[in-house]
């Protein structure tokens, strides 16, 4: 689906101002599959269909029942006995008819590659997890029973540019480039009258106090607190650029040559890569990010400059080495990509400069426990009960899932069902301790409070009787939809990797597997 002039003006508007053209253009052109949907899924797949998702892939075999028509707001009585899956596609269709929705009852191995993100209600079979690992292609994870509500997202790794981090500027205060510097320079503030002094830019006179007391301080770096002192011995101290470099003061605390704690990480999966064929443009572009900074100790410029109280033809004049800069910088970076042999677009070239300092990377598992999500528990023991009752639906979920495979059925409100899912969890909980790794005082923690934590949550579910109710699912859904944005417009930072929602007390957690 390519996006239409009165399409970005129009319906897609609003979300625009999130994703922009290129977040939107990938949606428009994206395939994601689900896999035995629910009323959670239908949700999602609603919130997938009015962005305008280029084309959903519905894989599910099972015919409506009186059930699904109870629950799910998008069946009635008319649908009882056809295709669940034609059925909610035919609905969905209505809200975006620019979206493609196939329905199919099965698909083989091969055809599993060509889906940018597949989502499961309810965990699928482990070959299909295997497989869907293997070849790095997302797979959410969602369920929802009764309150409770859960999401995993499953993939390899995933890298994202476009973070949307509100701290893009980089004016170099501290450490302008000569081109820059030479415009200070040449600029007498003592010379000018009031106009002429009130149409400087904030950061034109912060660089020069910078430098100044540099020059007077041994190349020290100056406190917010003496550049305020500095800008009222102005003789024009009164004027909005005074006043503007004042509340900006903070800005020359900032070192152009620090890095972000994510892209130290980045730099040091970088350095020891070796650019093959098969490598990623992004990995390509990152090891000549690498090269960049260690050449000059500073990033590519962003090329962002905020409003600033200033004239207008000092403000252009400004402007134009910001951008020249970042012009310079971009073909730098674009010499060394092309010098592995790799071509790069120039609008992908610009958003990868653009966001540099901020991008992320999250290493993904596949994994369905692990000691990772105790973390936060032992981390945070003044809120201990809490975290502990977030996990146990998790838990709660997992052992209800491996019910259903062995029973073909959910778990019902009866003593046995509860004693089958206890044993289940406490199953899964004693392959946790087994791992080790857990501090001393937490294994009294897991062996007393946990278990009657759990058996709470569990009665619960068991009272739900593996039925969905639509508010709650609307809920996952809705968050199981942001996701898969994330991940196909490879914007903001997606969740790392599980989340659980407790629809008694109204709130979510997350933790990572």
């Amino acid at each position: 689906m390519d996006i239409k002039d009165n399409q970005v003006g129009g319906k897609y508007d609003r979300q625009l101002r999130l994703w922009s053209s290129n977040g939107q253009q990938k949606l428009s052109e994206s395939h994601v599959a689900m896999i035995n949907i629910s009323i959670a899924g239908t949700e999602l797949l609603k919130n997938l269909v009015l962005p305008g998702v280029g084309h959903i892939t519905i894989i599910d075999d099972s015919l409506v029942n009186e059930i699904d028509i109870s629950g799910n707001f998008f069946l009635n009585v008319e649908n009882l006995g056809n295709s669940k899956a034609k059925s909610i596609a035919a609905l969905l269709n209505e809200l975006n008819e620019d979206v493609e929705i196939s329905c199919v009852e099965s698909i083989n191995n091969q055809q599993w590659e060509k889906f940018d993100c597949v989502v499961s209600c309810s965990k699928p079979s482990q070959s299909i997890v295997d497989l869907l690992w293997s070849i790095n292609t997302p797979l959410l994870v969602i369920d929802s029973c009764g309150f409770y509500g859960y999401l995993k997202l499953s993939f390899k790794e995933i890298s994202i540019i476009e973070t949307h981090d509100n701290n893009l500027e980089d004016l170099r205060i501290d450490n302008p480039w000569e081109q820059l510097k030479q415009y200070v320079d040449s600029i007498d503030i003592d010379s000018l009258d009031a106009s002429g002094f009130a149409a400087l830019p904030y950061n034109i006179l912060l660089i020069k106090l910078v430098d100044k007391y540099r020059v007077t301080e041994g190349n020290q770096r100056p406190t917010p607190r003496i550049i305020r002192d500095m800008l009222t011995k102005f003789k024009y101290k009164e004027e909005l650029n005074v006043i503007e470099a004042s509340k900006r003061a903070t800005i020359v605390l900032k070192d152009s040559s620090e890095l972000p704690d994510m892209l130290k990480v980045i730099f040091g999966k970088t350095r020891g890569l070796k650019i093959a064929k098969d490598t990623s443009l992004f990995w390509v572009a990152c090891k000549a990010l690498v090269e960049f900074y260690d050449k000059y100790k500073v990033l590519p410029l962003s090329g962002v400059l905020p409003d600033m109280e200033s004239g207008s033809q000092q403000y252009n004049s400004l402007r134009n080495l910001y951008i020249e800069k970042n012009l310079r910088d971009k073909e730098w970076i674009k010499t060394v990509i092309n010098s592995y042999g790799r071509e790069v677009d120039d609008q992908w070239l610009s958003i990868f400069v653009k966001n540099c300092k901020y991008m992320a990377f999250i290493e993904g598992s596949k994994e369905s426990l692990s000691l990772n999500m105790w973390s936060s528990v032992i981390e945070n023991n003044w809120q201990i009960e809490e975290n502990l009752q977030k996990l146990s639906i998790y838990f709660a979920f997992l052992a209800m899932e491996r019910f259903n495979i062995q029973h073909n059925r959910p778990p019902y409100l009866a003593d046995e069902d509860e004693k089958v899912l206890n044993a289940l969890s406490i199953t899964d909980l004693c392959l946790l301790s087994d791992i080790g790794g857990l501090p001393k005082n937490f294994d009294d923690i897991l062996n007393e409070m946990f278990p009657t934590i759990l058996k709470r949550t569990i009665k619960e579910i068991c009272r739900a009787e593996g039925k969905e109710l639509h508010n709650i699912s609307a809920i996952i859904g809705g968050i199981g939809a942001q996701e898969v944005i994330k991940i196909i417009t490879n914007q903001y930072i997606p969740i790392d990797n599980t989340l659980v929602y407790d629809g008694i007390t109204n709130g979510g957690y997350t933790f990572k597997i």
